[in-house]
């Protein structure tokens, strides 16, 4: 089944940092990140933030493609290594700002919208949190997506999590009235930023602070945002293999099943 083009597509063995879905989003490295060769469910190379380092993460300063947006999946492959504590697969968010991360913690992994303070502790009462409750092991592959419908009639139909290609049972935490939409990146007329592996600090005034949160233990593939939502069909199809899709951006062709 045809994939629609995302917003954003980073393919660690097809595109390595440059953003093949067309639009512009190319990551670079910082603070020991680096690309891998891994072949495990017919990818070529990963994403990887070793145990050993710190604050290692790949990152675009600048992206709000998903602001304000009533429809929103996020689908990445992520592989980490059983360290406790949050740990980020892919934010376009910046601390002290707002908009979307996907993360693991203890065990689990979540799919976030709302805004955050990290340093005051004051965030904003209309948040959401998704975890899928599925226990993921260290050291294996797991491919996940999330979807956000903001005009859904039902809290229940709002968020859902598919873990392996399968919707799985999971937990939606509230805080308010909820939000209708992805919740705005742009408080104080900046942009906050794009990041694999984890989040930067942005005050509120727009400016990075340098001071990195959530760094990732691990290795992270084929991360993609859509400002509309997939299918199960359409989903269970980018579960087969870490480099399934279609042709985006100039015409690169992503291989799929048995590459």
């Amino acid at each position: 089944m045809a994939i629609p083009t995302p917003l954003i597509y980073h393919n660690a063995g097809i595109g390595g940092l440059e953003d093949i879905s067309g639009n512009g989003r190319h990551l670079s490295a910082f603070n020991g990140a680096v690309i891998v060769d891994d072949v495990e469910t017919c990818g070529s190379r990963a994403f990887h933030m070793g145990s050993s380092t710190t604050d290692a993460h790949f990152r675009d300063d600048g992206f709000r493609s998903l602001d304000g947006e009533t429809e929103a999946t996020v689908s990445a492959w992520f592989k980490h290594d059983g360290s406790s504590g949050k740990q980020v697969i892919v934010a376009n968010h910046g601390i002290n700002k707002g908009n979307v991360m996907l993360y693991v913690s203890g065990g689990k992994v979540f799919f976030f919208n709302g805004y955050f303070d990290v340093l005051s502790g004051a965030s904003n009462p209309d948040t959401e949190t998704y975890r899928i409750d599925t226990s993921l092991s260290a050291d294996q592959w797991y491919h996940v997506v999330f979807t956000f419908n903001g005009a859904a009639s039902s809290a229940a139909d709002r968020m859902a999590g598919y873990l392996n290609g399968s919707l799985a049972s999971g937990t939606r935490t509230q805080g308010g009235s909820g939000l209708n939409a992805i919740q705005n990146s742009n408080v104080s007329g900046f942009d906050c930023n794009y990041a694999i592996g984890a989040v930067q600090e942005v005050s509120l005034g727009g400016s990075p602070t340098g001071n990195i949160y959530y760094d990732f233990k691990g290795s992270v593939d084929s991360v993609r945002m859509w400002n509309t939502l997939l299918t199960p069909s359409q989903i269970s199809d980018l579960s087969i293999c870490r480099d399934a899709g279609n042709f985006y951006g100039a015409n690169r062709p992503l291989m799929g099943v048995g590459r």
